[in-house]
């Protein structure tokens, strides 16, 4: 008989409230992308080296049966790499306990993991949360997060069936009402193609339909507050200019301290004071038509 070992229970999470759950699924995201651009270099080294050893080989005994094992590994390390972790699984069902829309990020990437126990819970709380996005909301959205949003609204679901069998119709309707509040330039070409397709079910085609001008209100506003033009900045008020003076005898250093407030006064300050020994004070010199 042969006994199958049972896997530890894993640690409990501690948290004290969303934002650290939020923070923890962010830092878990990080790990995994790590683990993924490591594992990307790494095949590609691995590629390249096994490539060389396989000209060799053939290049002095003609044949080399061998290489379908060379790679057979990359499937296991890849499930690896591109697995959730048990953290972000234990994450999103405490997600569950929190009704608040800053979640939205978070489960947004979650989807990324094709993981039977993480992909159905990240799918039914954004059916929930996604219609109640406001425009305020944009702030808490990166592009990535938006770029996520318009391939939820077009394609639904791009879970394999193993992980997920559920209908992506509830998903991709609340993805597109969620483009309304949140969407950019991007979001209004994805909803034109939805509007387009002929695949589109005529629910979602009706939908888009009704979406699509406030999508690309949407837009307009994004790029407008995007090209807002940042103010110059001010000369400073203490740059000294010199004084223009048709008197050879008067003393080519006496500078003029330039007014913030385009008063009509302006200082005449002396180059040294051991020289002229006292400030003299013109009126109305060089004043500006704008002052």
């Amino acid at each position: 008989m042969r006994w199958k070992r049972e896997k530890p229970a894993p640690a409990p999470l501690e948290y004290r409230s969303l934002d650290d759950l939020l923070d923890l699924l962010k830092k878990e995201r990080a790990a995994s992308l790590k683990r993924r651009k490591a594992f990307t270099i790494g095949l590609l080294l691995y590629f390249c080296i096994m490539m060389i050893i396989f000209a060799v080989i053939t290049m002095h005994h003609g044949t080399f049966s061998g290489i379908g094992g060379m790679f057979s590994w990359i499937g296991g390390v890849a499930a690896v790499a591109y697995r959730a972790s048990g953290t972000q699984k234990q994450a999103a069902q405490a997600l569950k306990d929190f009704d608040d829309v800053r979640a939205v990020p978070r489960l947004l990437e979650l989807m990324d993991y094709q993981d039977p126990e993480l992909y159905p819970t990240a799918k039914e709380l954004l059916i929930h949360l996604l219609p109640r996005l406001m425009a305020s909301d944009a702030a808490i959205l990166t592009p990535e997060h938006v770029k996520q949003l318009n391939r939820l609204a077009e394609k639904g679901a791009h879970a394999r069936r193993s992980v997920d069998r559920t209908d992506s119709m509830p998903l991709r309707l609340n993805a597109l009402r969620a483009l309304e509040q949140v969407g950019d330039a991007t979001s209004v070409e994805v909803v034109e193609r939805i509007i387009a397709s002929d695949r589109t079910p005529p629910d979602l085609r009706m939908e888009a339909q009704e979406a699509l001008p406030a999508v690309r209100q949407r837009a307009r506003n994004s790029e407008l507050a995007g090209t807002l033009l940042r103010a110059g900045a001010a000369a400073p008020a203490e740059r000294l200019l010199r004084a223009a003076t048709s008197k050879p005898e008067a003393y080519s250093g006496e500078l003029l301290r330039a007014q913030a407030d385009c008063e009509d006064e302006r200082v005449v300050v002396a180059h040294s004071a051991e020289q002229t020994g006292e400030l003299e004070t013109t009126q109305g010199i060089g004043r500006p038509d704008s002052c």
